[in-house]
């Protein structure tokens, strides 16, 4: 945004401030009241729009639309023609002598710092300490990082056995025969001692007492 102000006319100062504004929409300068910059001339040495202010892409021009040609830093342009302006630059419209100053966004004009400091085209060298050296065996080394603790041991399973568990670890389970059940069980040792011979028919044809041994028809 710009700031167009009326610094004199016909060489003297005026007593009022006449100034206006102009941002990305521009903006007109002359005589009639319409405009955006009113130039109150009698003598209509200002055509009723002799000016025209354009803004393209943050910078702005000024246009020429007066019948008498206007002037930009002691340039005439004429009818149609335009130069750009900024900050600083001086116009002369008829009888008029305007200032271009750059506004802020708070719609003030734009005043230095003097409080800021120079900036300096070259960056300052760093500081040269002849006692940085002497004094760099002096400073207090940096701590360690600890060390890294070894990750813990899992728990042995026979000093904290599993409750769960309700057989020892060590037991076997029994041997399975898979031809038990068709040879029967096996006879108990000594089960039949002092039996003797369990076979019915055993006695028939013996002789008892030494005798002759009896026939079936004797039974």
């Amino acid at each position: 945004m710009i700031q167009i102000a009326v610094a004199t006319r016909q060489g003297v100062p005026t007593e009022q401030p006449i100034s206006a504004q102009f941002g990305p929409a521009g903006g007109t300068i002359g005589r009639a009241n319409t405009n955006t910059l009113v130039l109150t001339d009698p003598d209509r040495t200002v055509s009723r729009v002799h000016a025209q202010v354009l803004c393209r892409d943050g910078a702005f021009f000024i246009v020429d639309r007066g019948s008498n040609p206007m002037q930009c830093n002691g340039q005439p342009l004429g009818s149609g023609r335009e130069a750009a302006i900024a900050e600083g630059d001086r116009l002369v419209i008829g009888s008029f002598e305007l200032d271009v100053r750059a506004v802020a966004a708070s719609g003030m004009p734009e005043a230095a710092d003097v409080f800021a400091p120079a900036r300096s085209a070259t960056p300052a060298p760093p500081d040269d300490d002849p006692f940085a050296d002497l004094l760099a065996g002096l400073a207090t080394p940096a701590a360690p990082a600890p060390a890294a603790r070894a990750p813990a041991k899992p728990a042995d399973p026979l000093l904290f056995p599993n409750p769960m568990e309700t057989q020892p670890r060590n037991a076997r389970a029994p041997e399975v025969d898979p031809f038990a059940d068709l040879l029967g069980p096996a006879p108990a040792a000594g089960a039949d001692a002092g039996l003797g011979s369990l076979d019915d028919f055993s006695d028939l044809g013996v002789a008892k007492g030494g005798g002759k041994s009896n026939g079936i028809d004797d039974l």
